[in-house]
């Protein structure tokens, strides 16, 4: 799972965990293995993951390529 988003307005009302709560459950039914992808700077979503069973299996690096286009910073 990547993307749960919830809009600040929204926020502590328990919609992102039900959201995945929901998730994990259809994904266990189907015998298959949930990943949570998340940012390590968002402790919010690693709290939500962990309150919900899951643990930390893998992190990676992302690279990328500025555009000729971009300007440099």
């Amino acid at each position: 799972m990547a993307g749960v988003h919830t809009r600040e307005r929204w926020r502590g009302q328990g919609l992102a965990r039900q959201l995945v709560a929901a998730a994990l459950e259809h994904l266990r039914q189907r015998g298959l293995r949930p990943r949570y992808h998340v940012l390590d700077t968002n402790a919010a979503s690693i709290g939500l993951a962990e309150s919900l069973g899951l643990h930390p299996f893998m992190q990676l690096t992302h690279h990328t390529m500025r555009s000729p286009a971009a300007k440099p910073r």
